[in-house]
């Protein structure tokens, strides 16, 4: 989850953010994962005193024609609150292609960016707890977490390998001893 380095830029222009509200943009990529509009309504749910503008950006790739319609009816309920970013087969880039493309268009879009994978296995609730942590301290510019590891102790590590496991907390610690 990282601040913008151009916030002010953000909002300048004809696509200025009216209300005073930062806006938050969710980097979502995504490939076949049919939860996405359960992770959708929950993120929209959960900052119940609406303290920022939510927008998503969801970058398909390497999905099927039946997913890809999945996400523009998604679009119909949302309507500028969604962008797709329909990425293809990609031509052979890494999955992390879709994160970064994701997150360079959730840059321009707004004041906040968070990056949430699709799958469902990092609990909504958190990033919202990210998010007015970031909105609320200014001092702050970015913040890393990962789903297994939350309050100092191991959570949520079944039905996942143990390398899976261990890069995760291997970057987290990583990224929180050297980044400042």
């Amino acid at each position: 989850m990282l601040k913008s380095t151009n916030q002010s830029e953000n909002m300048k222009g004809e696509e200025q953010n009216m209300d005073s509200r930062p806006k938050v943009v969710f980097a979502i990529p995504v490939r076949n994962e049919f939860k996405l509009s359960e992770q959708l309504g929950a993120i929209t749910s959960y900052d119940r005193d609406d303290t920022y503008s939510k927008v998503f950006v969801i970058a398909v790739n390497n999905s099927t024609d039946e997913y890809l319609q999945y996400v523009h009816n998604l679009q119909t309920a949302y309507g500028d609150a969604l962008h797709i970013l329909n990425l293809g087969d990609m031509d052979g880039k890494p999955f992390s292609y879709a994160y970064l493309e994701a997150l360079k268009k959730a840059s321009e879009l707004g004041d906040l960016a968070v990056e949430m994978d699709a799958g469902g296995a990092f609990p909504v609730g958190y990033a919202h707890q990210m998010v007015t942590q970031l909105i609320q301290d200014s001092s702050l510019e970015a913040v890393f977490s990962n789903r297994f590891f939350h309050s100092g102790r191991l959570h949520n590590i079944y039905n996942h390998s143990t390398g899976r496991i261990a890069t995760s907390l291997i970057g987290t610690l990583l990224s929180n001893l050297l980044l400042p």
